[in-house]
């Protein structure tokens, strides 16, 4: 493929200088110890990817610490089977500002989305928009894993845009994300053809050989709506997000057929052929927010988020039935072919929780993010870390049976200061996940990790990665 060469674009092939540590199954590295002077964007996450052949691709939003313009832009790193070498960093992004918000690897290619205020992002030959359309667009990108790019467009109208999520299946991209555009490119069959609010979800299927938009519609009422998740099942692509819309389109079957109060409910959406053939408000009477969402090997559609209604919907045989916090997070599992929800749960302790990811190993969920809460955090006796590390926040990681979703694992994982886990996979190894996240800790407990982190003199996020071995059957 012809490509547009960029300064942005290059390689270096530097090497790790640093050591790696083990200690109690954990294999810990900091990136800030690397040769590269950056520092992570407070509001990015850090997500890390796997390859089939081991290696790892450790990508985020960054900035130049020591220099006076907070300009960001993107990185991936390759690091090698065990982390001790750094085979080569990339810098993507043009003269304006870029946020990584999704990435995925699938046969030997790494995808990106996000979002960029630049109106010179480098982009390919076949790009879709290969200019800037607005106040700000979303971005699709593709590489090789030599750190080559394949493809790299704009995505978005002529007002504010941003891609929050894909999936992909061979050479069909499905993207979701949020516009203010209402000249957002909309394909003639659209289920809606026109802004209905300030903001609306979009949804957008792209054929990436060659590059052409297969479908494109809005997806909103006269409120507000942000889309921030989708997942693809028997073809039907589901997407997961929260609206200010009392309007919102609704089928006949869904869960909720009004707004449940408060300024934001959520919306599961499902598509057949572009068209809502499910489409329901789900939350309680105060505000609730999505996160992340992704499908069991059953098929069922697990989404977090948080919420502070306390009357939020809870089943049963949830973990923790009440909300502790001024907010909580939330573990919700939907059957998208009965239309019911199968298993819903609280998760917090006295203050308030960001869930950032979620993951499959086999059929055990394992759900990562942050937690402000000091105290009545659920945490299981068989935790790393059992206590709040005593900083701002604090990691969180747990995990629910894959038979009756009860807790089998949750532990803090975190230092003197703030912490967060924003990205996991399973490494394919039994219990075995790789963890990656950022923190502005001068130190992390010595039973987790023998290891002081770089300077934080600045108060700057560095990221990390980390080997973790679960004790759960």
């Amino acid at each position: 493929m012809t490509q547009r060469r960029d300064s942005k674009f290059f390689v270096l092939l530097v090497s790790l200088c640093t050591t790696l540590l083990f200690s109690s199954g954990f294999v810990f590295l900091p990136f800030s110890t690397m040769r590269i002077n950056m520092s992570l964007d407070e509001d990015a996450k850090v997500i890390s990817l796997t390859d089939a052949n081991g290696y790892h691709y450790i990508m985020g939003t960054f900035y130049e610490k020591n220099s006076s313009d907070l300009q960001t832009d993107i990185f991936i790193r390759k690091l090698n089977e065990d982390f001790s070498k750094q085979l080569y960093e990339i810098r993507y992004g043009g003269t304006g500002n870029e946020y990584l918000v999704d990435a995925a690897y699938q046969d030997g290619k790494l995808y990106l989305c996000g979002s960029t205020q630049s109106v010179d992002l480098p982009t390919t030959d076949d790009a879709i928009f290969s200019q800037a359309m607005g106040w700000g667009d979303g971005f699709i990108a593709v590489f090789d894993l030599e750190g080559e790019v394949q493809f790299s467009s704009y995505i978005g109208g002529d007002s504010t845009d941003f891609c929050s999520s894909f999936c992909i299946d061979g050479d069909q991209m499905y993207i979701v994300g949020t516009t203010w555009s209402e000249q957002f490119p909309i394909t003639p069959d659209a289920f809606q053809k026109r802004l209905y609010g300030n903001t609306d979800a979009f949804y957008m299927q792209i054929n990436l050989t060659p590059p052409t938009i297969e479908y494109s519609t809005y997806l909103g009422g006269s409120g507000e709506e942000f889309c921030e998740a989708i997942c693809v099942y028997n073809d039907e692509p589901i997407l997961f997000g929260r609206t200010s819309s009392r309007d919102f389109f609704l089928t006949q079957n869904s869960y909720n057929q009004s707004f449940n109060g408060g300024e934001w409910d959520l919306f599961l959406v499902s598509l057949s052929s572009g068209t809502p053939s499910y489409s329901t408000y789900l939350g309680g009477s105060r505000n609730d927010f999505a996160s992340t969402m992704e499908l069991s090997p059953q098929g069922l559609v697990y989404f977090t988020g948080r919420t502070y209604s306390s009357n939020y919907p809870i089943t049963p045989d949830a973990f923790q039935l009440d909300l502790k916090g001024l907010s909580d997070g939330f573990i919700s599992v939907f059957n998208t072919q009965t239309y019911s929800l199968e298993f819903s749960s609280f998760f917090g302790g006295d203050k308030t929780e960001y869930p950032e990811s979620i993951t499959f190993m086999g059929n055990t969920p394992i759900v990562t993010g942050r937690t402000f809460s000091e105290h009545q955090f659920p945490i299981t006796p068989n935790a790393l870390q059992k206590s709040f590390a005593g900083g701002w926040s604090d990691g969180f990681l747990f995990c629910l049976s894959s038979t009756d979703h009860s807790l089998t694992y949750s532990s803090f994982l975190g230092g003197n200061d703030r912490d967060s886990l924003d990205s996991i996979i399973w490494s394919g190894q039994p219990n075995q996940i790789v963890l990656s996240g950022r923190t502005m800790s001068s130190e992390i407990p010595t039973r987790l990790i023998s290891y002081v982190l770089d300077q934080t003199e600045n108060q700057m996020w560095n990221g990390f990665v980390m080997k973790y071995w679960l004790p759960i059957p």
